[in-house]
């Protein structure tokens, strides 16, 4: 009779999963500002038979053009256990810049989280790799998020938080789930 709690399970595979950040707003919203302003100018120019208006008509829609396009542009990190590699991406459909970093660089996940009477969102999650940091897109659930990244690629988790709990930085180790060849 074997004693309990003493099972051998094997380890959970774990997928391959894209993390899809939002648009950049700030370029979205000055871009379609600037084309609105633009449109806004060839109006009168146009009724008061100024050929200036064509100018102003072509850079607005130049401009609101490349508010959608921004729109549609949303940074990715994919993490590719399958290939042992991350993917980071940006681009709409197939025109877009795309990297792949092996998992055998990253180095950490590091999760910073804020006050816990602050917001959510304030918190922030980087892979941290041997010659950069690579930011995750935000998530309501930092935590969970990176300790199933750090689990994914076989890593460890450090987390940094403002609280005051007896030291600047924690450190924990994910556990051995994935098989490395």
């Amino acid at each position: 009779m074997e004693p309990r709690g003493l099972h051998s399970h094997p380890a959970p595979s774990i997928g391959d999963f894209v993390l899809r950040g939002p648009p950049n707003w700030t370029i979205v919203l000055l871009m379609l500002g600037i084309g609105a302003m633009h449109l806004s100018i060839a109006i009168p120019a146009f009724l008061h038979g100024h050929w200036q208006g064509f100018l102003s008509l072509i850079l607005g829609c130049v401009f609101v053009t490349a508010s959608i396009i921004a729109w549609r542009i949303r940074p990715e990190v994919g993490v590719l256990t399958s290939k042992r590699a991350l993917r980071l991406r940006a681009g709409v459909g197939r025109v877009c810049l795309e990297r792949f970093i092996p998992f055998s660089r990253v180095r950490g996940v590091r999760v910073t989280l804020s006050h816990p009477t602050r917001h959510v969102d304030e918190a922030l999650i980087q892979v941290v790799c041997d010659d950069e940091d690579i930011e995750c897109p935000p998530t309501d659930i930092p935590q969970q998020e990176a300790l199933y990244l750090a689990m994914a690629m076989g890593v460890r988790l450090i987390k940094v938080s403002d609280e005051d709990d007896g030291g600047d930085e924690q450190k924990h180790e994910a556990p051995e789930l994935i098989n490395q060849p």
